[in-house]
């Protein structure tokens, strides 16, 4: 049930992409994006590898481990946020889409022989794009795209997801106290030093809140210990997006939405894509 349900999140997410024309180059992806892919390149690999030693349970355990830890409760979680809000063809948004097609199109085909059905299923609904086989069954095996591997990124979002489970932790205690209700409610502090420290000023306060799922954050220096600290916003919160302070207001023709979703609400009315 946990892999059809995140195939079908993923399938659900990519009813306006079109493979032939939408798919973003790997240099311009967004650094999560090309995490995302030098992980599921490792699982590709360790999954052809299995076939071939008739090792049938690594392969249930290796995809299981993918869809639990990386996808459904990480990756797919921080860029729901481009998908529903971002701008439809901006960058960031089709490049989340671009890897959520090339994980989706290759899970189906490698699981194929132990996953018929719902692979099959999964094919039918795959966006249409060239030379698009008729069945999954007729698609062959994938290799993992060599220039996907990133050692290197792997062990930099290794440390980064360190400090996002010490982030979540303190999120939770606030959640069950009752002081939030989700995450976006939350405005966060992480003190750090040395290589940590330095690591979370590379990502940008921006980019951090986005991958804690909070409407803020700020780093400071630390002991060498990772020291969390969270408040609940006191920021209005956007109806579109629920991030709270997010330049709330500004727009004046939409004050209740923060500056992005104004933006993008604004480019859909004057194309003609929304009416409102």
């Amino acid at each position: 049930r946990k892999i059809r349900n995140t195939f079908r999140f993923i399938l659900g997410n990519l009813n306006d992409f079109n493979p032939d024309q939408h798919r973003v180059e790997l240099a311009d992806m967004p650094e999560l994006d090309r995490w995302m892919l030098s992980r599921f390149g490792a699982y590709l690999s360790r999954l052809e590898r299995a076939y071939n030693e008739f090792n049938f349970h690594h392969i249930f355990h290796q995809t299981i481990d993918l869809v639990t830890k990386d996808l459904s409760s990480f990756y797919c979680d921080i860029v729901k946020d481009r998908v529903y809000c971002d701008a439809p063809e901006g960058i960031s948004r089709r490049a989340s889409q671009t890897v959520l097609f090339t994980i989706v199109r290759d899970m189906a085909r490698i699981l194929a022989p132990v996953l018929s059905f719902t692979s099959e299923d999964v094919w039918q609904y795959l966006p249409d794009h060239k030379d698009k086989p008729e069945s999954v069954f007729l698609a062959g095996f994938p290799k993992a795209d060599p220039a996907w591997e990133d050692s290197g990124l792997m062990d930099r979002w290794h440390a980064l997801r360190e400090v996002r489970r010490s982030v979540t932790k303190m999120l939770e205690s606030l959640r069950t106290d009752g002081i939030i209700g989700n995450s976006l409610q939350a405005n966060v502090t992480v003190r750090a030093s040395g290589t940590t420290l330095n690591l979370l000023n590379g990502i940008g306060e921006e980019d951090l809140a986005d991958l804690f799922l909070v409407s803020s954050v700020r780093c400071e220096a630390g002991d060498e210990e990772i020291q969390v600290e969270a408040s609940k916003s006191e920021e209005p919160k956007c109806p579109r997006c629920w991030k709270q302070g997010h330049g709330d207001g500004k727009d004046t023709t939409r004050p209740e939405l923060c500056s992005r979703c104004a933006v993008v609400i604004h480019d859909l009315v004057e194309a003609g894509t929304l009416d409102i």
